[in-house]
């Protein structure tokens, strides 16, 4: 199957990258990674560029890019990298350009009926605050291994920490 690749650059200089089957069925999904360390340290180099189009599976063998387009879904994402090179560690710079890609694909792309903003763990920050300010720019969202709020974690551990305390 024919596939139409476009990368760019967001309005900030993000990298983006999607692909559109040739049977594209209208239905675009956006994807959005979590944190990614900033600066290299021994056995890891921070990417240049988008790294990933799609969550990996399990065992991070099964494509799930190629699955999409077999599936004739539109695929996207953006390496959420904000001034100064920090990967995705800076929620309201991840909602503009995530409202950045949104707006590139609908430009580019004129007959996509649906827009999916999907991402796991620190993505899930930016998603919820971007689907809260923009709610026009997407018709469904999906959080994977949502990243909570810090204050309700920090509530969830003194809970625990009390209940152990009980029983100790």
């Amino acid at each position: 199957p024919v596939v139409v690749t476009t990368s760019g650059k967001l309005t900030n200089g993000a990298a983006y990258t999607m692909k559109v089957p040739a049977r594209f069925n209208g239905t675009f999904f956006i994807w959005n990674h979590g944190f990614r360390p900033s600066f290299p340290y021994p056995t890891y180099t921070p990417p240049t560029g988008v790294d990933e189009l799609t969550p990996y599976s399990v065992n991070r063998k099964a494509d799930v890019t190629a699955e999409m387009l077999k599936a004739g879904y539109g695929i996207a994402s953006y390496d959420r990298a904000s001034t100064g090179g920090l990967h995705g560690w800076n929620t309201t710079d991840g909602v503009e350009m995530l409202k950045d890609m949104v707006d590139t694909a609908r430009a580019k792309y004129t007959n996509i009926k649906k827009v999916v903003v999907y991402g796991s763990s620190g993505a899930t920050p930016v998603i919820n605050q971007f689907i809260e300010k923009y709610p026009d720019k997407a018709d469904a969202v999906g959080l994977l291994a949502g990243l909570s709020a810090t204050s309700a974690s920090i509530q969830s551990a003194c809970d625990y920490f009390y209940l152990l305390s009980v029983f100790a």
